[in-house]
């Protein structure tokens, strides 16, 4: 079993409903722009529990979503049940997630490339193109380097990948990015933008019909 499944199969569910009732579901800057270039149908890629999903439900988008997780998935769908949304919620590879080509106007992935190697997120994107309609959009997060990513047991192999050996996160991955690295795995075939977070960077790409790779 791999980390993410044996991570959601574990979870505390009090946990996941203490931080559903806690969580901000006011509109963010990607909620603003998915509403301003008028994307309706949308997928969460690496959806966890789902809260992000049933925000994006929450403010009238049509919302699809798949994990890795198969427990995540399946409390990410009881979560937007729960709550009075519909929508498909799947276990699948983000980078071979066996949905239907252009499927979506905009394909978010919060959080998720950059908890894999540098190859695998190069992978992973070109998936998530694959899934967006034409003129659309595929945002995606990612993390910056801090002290629990430096201080947990790890070794960092040749690509720079973090691979964690021991304790609460033994057999992670992270990858840390800079605007250059971002630059790197989504290459110049199509127009994109690099956002600077608090806590790491948002890339938000749009898919034109020619894009052949990312």
């Amino acid at each position: 079993m791999g980390f993410w499944e044996q991570s959601w199969k574990d979870i505390d569910l009090a946990r996941v409903e203490a931080y559903t009732e806690g969580f901000n579901f006011n509109s963010d800057s990607i909620i603003d722009f998915l509403n301003e270039k008028q994307c309706h149908k949308v997928l969460d890629a690496g959806c966890g529990c789902g809260i992000y999903a049933l925000k994006l439900a929450k403010h009238g988008f049509d919302v699809d979503g798949l994990d890795v997780a198969s427990s995540a998935s399946d409390i990410a769908s009881k979560l937007m049940a729960d709550n009075g949304f519909t929508g498909r919620f799947t276990a699948a590879d983000i980078k071979d997630t066996r949905l239907a080509t252009e499927s979506y106007d905009a394909v978010i992935s919060r959080d998720v490339i950059d908890h894999m190697t540098k190859a695998d997120a190069k992978l992973a994107l070109k998936e998530l193109f694959r899934l967006t309609k034409n003129d659309g959009y595929v945002i995606v997060t990612v993390d910056s380097l801090d002290d629990e990513y430096v201080s947990e047991p790890h070794i960092v192999d040749a690509d720079g990948n973090y691979c964690f050996t021991d304790g609460k996160w033994n057999g992670m991955v992270f990858h840390p990015y800079d605007e250059n690295e971002l630059q790197d795995i989504i290459g110049n075939s199509t127009e994109h933008l690099i956002s600077v977070l608090e806590d790491g960077f948002m890339l938000v790409c749009r898919k034109y019909a020619d894009n052949e790779r990312v």
